[in-house]
């Protein structure tokens, strides 16, 4: 299954998150390989860890 965010779902998510979205992207972008590698690894076993039943 390949799911795809059309353009409707970016416009509907920046209106709803505003400036704090675009804060954390252009934070992200900030981060080196390494860093958002960490980032990415703690974000997954945190919703690996919430949703375990």
């Amino acid at each position: 299954m390949l799911l795809a965010v059309t353009a409707s779902a970016v416009e509907r998510g920046q209106e709803f998150f505003g400036r704090p979205l675009a804060r954390m992207t252009e934070l992200l972008g900030t981060f080196d390989r390494r860093e958002a590698a960490a980032v990415r690894r703690f974000l997954l076993e945190a919703h690996t860890a919430l949703t375990e039943k």
